[in-house]
């Protein structure tokens, strides 16, 4: 399996997916299909993390929850001030009246066994999620259980 390997083999592996995804051919080799490769945050992070390989590179790297971008339900404002302090910008109020990050699709709910098989492939990556970013990320999304 994928984590089986080595880093190195680990990141022949995801070049190989990023090099297919980018002629749309939607297929990691040795993990999963498409779709679920693309929640695989880990290894893109990794990615970019090799690029900006210091401490001081990766502060010019700003990482969020998208649940941290929900408005109130209340006042409907979004709290924006983490991303316009990064950027060094001035604050600005954003509202946002609809409903947003609706996880509604019209589909049937997904069947357990898809969601075991699911966290089955995501844990791991999940696990290592939490290495590269810390706590806030350990079980980023106990809900999908």
């Amino acid at each position: 399996t994928y984590w089986e390997v080595d880093d190195e083999e680990r990141e022949r592996r995801w070049l190989n997916y990023w090099d297919v995804l980018m002629t749309n051919k939607l297929t990691i080799l040795g993990i999963c299909e498409g779709e679920v490769a693309r929640g695989l945050y880990s290894m893109q992070l990794r990615r970019w993390f090799k690029e900006y390989n210091t401490t001081e590179e990766r502060k010019k790297i700003f990482i969020t929850k998208s649940e941290k971008l929900l408005p109130d339900e209340n006042t409907h404002v979004i709290d924006i001030k983490p991303i316009t302090d990064f950027i060094g910008i001035d604050e600005i109020e954003v509202i946002f009246k609809e409903k947003i990050h609706a996880t509604s699709s019209g589909f049937d709910p997904i069947k357990d066994e898809t969601r075991q098989k699911l966290n089955k492939i995501f844990d791991p990556f999940n696990k290592d999620l939490e290495r590269l970013l810390g706590d806030e990320w350990k079980d980023p999304w106990p809900y999908s259980r």
